[in-house]
C-alpha cells in the first residue's frame, strides 16, 4: 500500500483513539522537541481531548503520541466552510509535510469551481481536491464535500505559515503551521520559559499552597489563561490554543505543547 495511503489513514485513526495534545500525520519521526508540559495535576480533559490515563503532568510526548485535528478558535466566520489539520507542528524533514482538510459538504460548488491552498503572501501552496485519490491529494473519499491536500513547504529553515483555503469567492478561516526540529534556537527557547512564567502567574494568583483552586477561582483562573491565549495567539508566539473544562492548551513556535490545568477543591 502506498505510504501516503498509510500516512492519511493512520492520521485519521490517531484522530478517534489516541490522546489529545498535538494532532500529526503518521508516520512522522518522533521527536523530542515536541513535547507536551502540563501545569498542573491531574489534566481534565476538555471535550476535544482524552488523555492517556498513564500520562503524568511532566510527561514528555511526540506530535504522534497525541490527537485530533486542529483549527484556531477564533477568525472563523460561520459562512465559509472550515478549513482544518491534523497536525499544526510538523518536523522540518517530514516527508509528507502538513495534511489539510477543508469541509464544503453543506456549500453546493460549480462543476468548474477549483480549491486552493494560499500562505499569507497570496501564493498558492497547494490545490485542495475531493477525488478520493488517497495516493496524490491525500483524499478519503471522492464527492463528499471534503477537499484535501498534503503541504510540504520548500524551506529548509523552520518557519510559521498561515495558510487559507480559496474557493469561488470566498475564504476559510486562517490555520497557522509551524514546522520545527529539535535544535531549538536560543530565543524561542527562551520565549517559551518566559510563556510558562507567565501562566505560572495565573495559578500562584489563584491557587492554595498546595496548587489547588477553588470551584470560584478555578473559573477565574481559567478565564484569566484563556485570554492570555488569545494574546499570545495575536502577537504570534504560539501555533494555535483551545480552552475547555479548565484547561488552556497551547502550541508554543519552538514546537513544545503546554497544558494549564485547573483543579477543582473536593
Amino acid at each position: 500500500m502506498n505510504k501516503k495511503i498509510l500516512a492519511v489513514m493512520a492520521a485519521f485513526l490517531m484522530c478517534a483513539g489516541l490522546s489529545a495534545c498535538s494532532e500529526a500525520p503518521a508516520e512522522n519521526e518522533s521527536s523530542e522537541a515536541e513535547k507536551t508540559i502540563a501545569a498542573a495535576d491531574p489534566v481534565v480533559p476538555d471535550e476535544e481531548t482524552t488523555p492517556d490515563e498513564e500520562t503524568t503532568p511532566d510527561e514528555t510526548t511526540t506530535e504522534e503520541e497525541t490527537t485530533s485535528a486542529e483549527v484556531n478558535i477564533i477568525e472563523k466566520s460561520s459562512d465559509d466552510g472550515l478549513l482544518t489539520t491534523t497536525s499544526n507542528l510538523v518536523p522540518l524533514d517530514d516527508e509528507y509535510g502538513f495534511y489539510l482538510e477543508l469541509d464544503l459538504s453543506k456549500e453546493k460548488l460549480d462543476e468548474d469551481t477549483t480549491v486552493s491552498l494560499y500562505d499569507a503572501k497570496g501564493q498558492k501552496v497547494a490545490e485542495m481536491m475531493d477525488d478520493g485519490d488517497m495516493d496524490e491529494s491525500g483524499d478519503r473519499t471522492a464527492d463528499d464535500g471534503i477537499y484535501s491536500c498534503f503541504f510540504k513547504p520548500e524551506s529548509d529553515e523552520c518557519e510559521t505559515y498561515e495558510v487559507t483555503a480559496e474557493y469561488g469567492d470566498k475564504t476559510s478561516n486562517m490555520v497557522r503551521l509551524r514546522t520545527y526540529t529539535d535544535d531549538i534556537p536560543e530565543e524561542l527557547s527562551e520565549d517559551f520559559n518566559g510563556v510558562m512564567e507567565e501562566f505560572s502567574k495565573i495559578s500562584e494568583k489563584y491557587s492554595n499552597t498546595l496548587g489547588e483552586y477553588s470551584s470560584e477561582n478555578a473559573v477565574k483562573a481559567t478565564k484569566e489563561a484563556t485570554a492570555l491565549a488569545e494574546k499570545l495567539y495575536a502577537d504570534g508566539r504560539i501555533v494555535s490554543y483551545r480552552s475547555g473544562d479548565g484547561n488552556v492548551v497551547i502550541k508554543h513556535l519552538c514546537g513544545t505543547t503546554y497544558i494549564f490545568s485547573t483543579e477543582t477543591m473536593k
